[in-house]
């Protein structure tokens, strides 16, 4: 890893690590970050969603309004602790608001070095 390296491009970084399954992965070197999703794993492009400062709730339903604007599948970056069933909740409440136009399709938490499923469209 590089001195001058953001640490936002490390977690992306140990997210492919993890994320890996055989298959094609990179990640995407848009010009504007956000404009363009963050890693394309097989034919699906995925966001990466962290925050910066002190925890709230509102972060990570901000963190999942900004990562559908960018695309349908979410990777989030739960470095609290928040439980799987307050980031489904956020995403259901997400989903219900009539004026949020974007789809989710899927939903990822990375914690701890482990990326795991939280939600898939059905």
């Amino acid at each position: 890893m590089k001195a001058n390296e953001k640490p936002e491009r490390r977690y992306h970084l140990r997210v492919r690590n993890r994320f890996d399954n055989g298959g094609s992965l990179s990640i995407m070197n848009g010009l504007d970050r956000y404009a363009s999703p963050d890693l394309r794993v097989d034919n699906k492009m995925y966001e990466y969603e962290g925050f910066v400062g002190s925890w709230n709730k509102r972060k990570l339903s901000r963190m999942i309004s900004h990562g559908a604007k960018q695309s349908p599948y979410i990777i989030i970056r739960n470095t609290r602790g928040c439980s799987d069933r307050f980031i489904i909740s956020c995403v259901f409440n997400r989903i219900k608001d009539k004026s949020f136009k974007h789809d989710i399709k899927e939903v990822w938490a990375y914690e701890k070095g482990n990326i795991r499923p939280v939600y898939k469209k059905r």
